[in-house]
């Protein structure tokens, strides 16, 4: 649920932030949200493990600064 809730988070920050941010990918960000929500029978939950591991604590280290 915490990665949806990222996801649709995502979604509602203005192009012009996510621009200035790009270090994050915002689409494949909310790409993973749409494919837990639309298509959770087929989601790889090893590659989601791997997005939790890896991705999630750069996303969290860049929302603290």
């Amino acid at each position: 649920m915490n990665l949806i809730v990222i996801g649709e988070e995502a979604n509602k920050l203005s192009e012009e932030f996510k621009d200035a941010n790009d270090d994050i990918d915002w689409f494949r960000l909310r790409g993973l949200r749409n494919r837990i929500v639309h298509d959770y029978r087929g989601t790889n939950y090893n590659i989601v493990w791997e997005i939790v591991k890896t991705d999630i604590p750069v996303l969290k280290n860049f929302l603290e600064k």
